[in-house]
């Protein structure tokens, strides 16, 4: 036997992950997508409901919200607990990073109740938004206003928070 038809490497027995990498196109069409889906159109829901509240809603909210963001930071003890930073759950990030690093050595703050539009002055062309707003949540909003964000992100989950920081 010739070496171009000597196999590269020996035949091996099937394992149960074999049959997973083959068909899992399966679990991706009838699992995955399914439940990425319900998540995304939940949090659509979410930012759609929070552009129907009246301005003083939203800004009741915010006073409400940032009361609390300062009674968890009163509760900080700056010697053992470390640097101060949000709270997010893994699995809302854009990003591909690990977040776990926050948990090991940092005083966690949440701020995920901080969504909403505040106010878009027309005349100053100034919006007030709150961290965790998103391009998606502007666009929908400044659209019908025929307004737009000078440098639009092409992706509408990127937050007005995270794009500052980043």
């Amino acid at each position: 036997m010739s070496d171009l038809e000597a196999p590269l490497r020996p035949k091996r027995k099937k394992v149960w992950v074999d049959y997973f990498v083959q068909f899992r196109w399966i679990l991706v069409i009838f699992v995955v997508l399914p439940i990425s889906f319900t998540l995304y159109f939940l949090t659509y829901l979410g930012d759609v409901r929070s552009e129907w509240k009246s301005f003083k809603t939203r800004q009741k909210e915010h006073d409400e919200n940032v009361q609390k963001v300062v009674k968890r930071l009163k509760q900080r003890n700056p010697s053992k607990d470390g640097l101060v930073c949000t709270a997010r759950k893994p699995w809302v990030a854009v990003g591909m990073r690990n977040v776990d690093y926050k948990r090991a050595r940092h005083f966690e703050v949440d701020l995920s109740d901080f969504r909403n539009i505040l106010e878009i002055d027309q005349d100053r062309m100034v919006a007030r938004v709150e961290p965790l707003v998103n391009m998606g949540q502007i666009t929908r909003v400044t659209v019908p206003m025929n307004l737009a964000l000078a440098v639009v992100a092409e992706l509408d989950d990127l937050t007005v928070g995270g794009l500052i920081n980043g």
